[in-house]
């Protein structure tokens, strides 16, 4: 079961998979694939990978969905994270348009092409029971993608939208400890 710090272990692991796939091929340094918001005006990344919200995932709550290690964390909550690459336009040195469209075709082919991820290889608190999180495309309308940049305050652009979950995350709260209250010594 993992522990609080998940989201950012599953972020780190996608932007590592997006930079072995776009390094030195399309970009030339590491750092041009960045964690950044859409609202950063300057950086030196080019391609930009924002968890834009992270929600509970109801479909999972079921006890049939729990990973084998749900009754020993207590109650965990399956959460599905929410990603957006895209190419920025306050790098210190852009891409082209035709650039831009390359990238964003290697990071569709990146998604495509990407194994369910092991938990338990990415965030040390993870067991090797817990179930494998598949990465996929979101399906956001036309209109939930302009009233997402707008939110932004950016107007709309060429981006790649996916997800990650389930991610199970624990109560964070001890298990299996029990509190000794009272005890009694005989012979003394």
């Amino acid at each position: 079961m993992a522990d609080y710090g998940i989201l950012a272990d599953f972020s780190t692991y996608l932007l590592e998979r997006f930079r072995e796939s776009l390094c030195p091929g399309l970009l030339a340094a590491r750092e041009m694939v960045a964690l950044n918001g859409p609202d950063l005006q300057e950086s030196e990344a080019v391609l930009n990978l924002y968890l834009y919200d992270a929600r509970e995932s109801p479909e999972y709550s079921s006890s049939a969905s729990m990973p084998l290690l749900g009754e020993a964390q207590g109650n965990p909550l399956a959460v599905t994270a929410y990603y957006i690459a895209y190419c920025s336009r306050h790098t210190q040195t852009p891409a082209g348009a035709l650039t831009e469209h390359r990238i964003l075709g290697k990071v569709f082919q990146t998604i495509q092409s990407m194994e369910p991820v092991e938990i338990f290889r990415i965030h040390e608190m993870a067991d090797k029971r817990d179930q494998p999180v598949p990465v996929s495309f979101s399906m956001l309308k036309l209109t939930e993608k302009r009233d997402l940049w707008n939110a932004f305050s950016q107007p709309l652009r060429p981006a790649v939208y996916f997800q990650g979950g389930p991610l199970w995350i624990g109560t964070g709260k001890p298990v299996g400890a029990v509190r000794v209250r009272q005890t009694e010594v005989k012979g003394l």
